[in-house]
């Protein structure tokens, strides 16, 4: 078996068929597909096993829910049988191309260790051309020239200041665009860290890229879908996620930042604490507001703002009728 494609399910049973669908036409036949249905309530894992009846590619497991999808996932390395893995959540989808054109990449330069591509995102049609990508829209060639050693055509090599760079600009990795040999989690003690509810990948990408050869495949080979349940949508969650990946990440690349890097992400988190500082004070937890401005306060005294705290004394009738209608 060459290739393993992770996916973990929990209750998108109206996602699921199209998903594996996009994994059964990869042109690339050698692959395994293996579906990790973390305790879902809905038709999820029926809908799995009447896949997998059809093709014998696809492997289905199914656990009790954890609540996050870093168990899951964790669960399905574990299963893994190949020489590669990728990872699909079960609400997005994968162009037909996509293990063909990243195994290709990491067979025709072994130095490489990763290889990842841009994502589509799309609501209803994942080909409609007005839809955004997440590196092509920012310029990512561009704005990692410098970290970026063109290879072949649309195939780069990032330099061991990448790492850098995706701690201080943007993470750059998206786990649907993600394609590694499966040997470089062998000296991890922890793959997807499952104290995350959200940013378990993010922190990996982290962790991978500060040790590992990396390298990026400039095409947008992934579609990621936004809906109204997909677990992003819990700004909060999603806020304290990014903080505690990019905390762990702070303190585990002091080694290499310089001071001004340092500066960067410091004024970062800062902003994600303010960020989360305002969600809590519209949850009319005051106490903990005025605590998270004060974090925000500590990590960069410039994204303070003395108006934000003081309005954490103000009485909650006011605030749930002027700030929360």
């Amino acid at each position: 078996m060459t290739v393993s494609i992770i996916v973990p399910a929990y209750n998108c049973a109206t996602y699921l068929a199209e998903a594996l669908q996009s994994l059964r036409e990869q042109s690339e036949r050698d692959i395994e597909i293996i579906v990790v249905d973390d305790g879902s309530t809905d038709a999820t894992r029926h809908i799995a096993q009447a896949q997998a009846a059809h093709d014998l590619r696809i492997r289905v497991f199914t656990q009790r829910n954890s609540g996050t999808p870093a168990a899951a996932r964790n669960r399905g390395l574990r299963e893994a049988r190949g020489e590669f893995v990728a990872f699909l959540d079960a609400d997005d989808l994968y162009h037909p191309e996509k293990i063909a054109r990243q195994l290709q990449a990491l067979q025709d330069h072994p130095e490489l260790d990763i290889v990842f591509c841009d994502v589509v995102q799309f609501t209803t049609d994942p080909y409609d051309p007005k839809n955004a990508c997440y590196l092509r829209d920012r310029d990512f060639v561009n704005a990692a020239a410098a970290h970026l050693e063109k290879l072949v055509e649309d195939v780069y090599g990032c330099r061991d200041s990448f790492y850098r760079f995706m701690s201080t600009r943007f993470t750059c990795l998206s786990t649907q665009g993600v394609f590694m040999r499966r040997r470089v989690l062998q000296q991890e003690t922890v793959w997807f860290d499952e104290n995350f509810v959200i940013g378990e990948d993010i922190d990996l990408w982290f962790r991978l890229a500060l040790r590992t050869k990396i390298g990026y495949v400039n095409q947008p080979l992934a579609y990621y879908r936004h809906h109204d349940v997909s677990i992003t949508k819990d700004s909060e969650a999603y806020v304290r996620g990014t903080i505690a990946a990019h905390s762990a990440n702070l303190a585990r690349g002091m080694i290499v930042f310089s001071a001004e890097e340092v500066i960067t992400l410091r004024r970062k988190l800062a902003g994600h604490y303010f960020s989360l500082a305002y969600l809590r004070f519209l949850a009319l937890e005051m106490r903990e507001a005025r605590a998270l401005y004060q974090q925000a306060r500590d990590y960069d005294p410039a994204v303070f703002s003395r108006l934000a705290w003081l309005k954490t004394f103000i009485p909650k009738p006011v605030v749930n009728a002027v700030w929360r209608r």
